[in-house]
């Protein structure tokens, strides 16, 4: 099934539920992805959930111009394809902690686990496509898109932390439909903190 692979770990200053809270929101995409989003069709966003998992699935956006790593993503499977991918994305939480992402030509498992004040995410990524040139774009596109969200974690840390110091209560925005993902999570999986071996 794989044809290359590739192992990588990513640190943050969160906790592993701010860190899935932010996997499951949509609503941040359009506004902090400009590449996935170029990529994906948040519009067309369908959420199942059960007591151990969610699913968020996104169609491919064919009508937008592809940005950042996404371009190159998008012409290599073009390359080799000759007409747009069938699906944006597919994600699936499996409560508390781990992430099986299917990408056209990708599949990305990931495990978040709390170490002390940090979250690290354990990445595995596969090529399904068995195409070098799409495999290390999609890969290439997977990381811009996290380094976006690893900015978004470390400064709501600190937005945390200044508010802790200062007595004040956080609270923030809550969209009904994008972020539904949040609050499936918090009913199931969020119960059960994940803390690496």
């Amino acid at each position: 099934m794989t044809g290359q692979a590739g192992l990588q770990t990513f640190a943050v200053q969160c906790s592993v539920a701010q860190f899935i809270e932010l996997y499951l929101d949509l609503n941040h995409v359009s506004i902090i992805h400009p590449g996935l989003n170029s990529w994906i069709d948040v519009r067309s966003a369908k959420f199942e959930f059960s007591k151990t998992s969610s699913v968020q699935t996104a169609e491919f956006n064919p009508y937008k111009a592809k940005r950042g790593s996404y371009k190159t993503y998008y012409e290599a499977w073009m390359d080799t394809f000759g007409e747009p991918p069938k699906f944006g994305a597919v994600w699936e939480l499996e409560y508390p902690g781990k992430m099986i992402e299917t990408y056209p030509g990708m599949l990305v498992i990931s495990t978040v686990a709390e170490e002390g004040d940090k979250c690290f995410n354990y990445l595995e990524f596969r090529d399904t496509a068995n195409n070098p040139d799409i495999f290390e774009a999609a890969k290439a596109s997977y990381l811009e898109t996290a380094d976006e969200d690893n900015v978004i974690l470390e400064n709501i840390a600190f937005d945390i932390l200044m508010a802790n110091e200062l007595g004040n209560k956080v609270s923030g925005t809550f969209h009904p439909v994008l972020k539904h993902g949040i609050k499936q999570y918090h009913k199931h999986g969020g119960k059960c903190p994940m803390h690496h071996a």
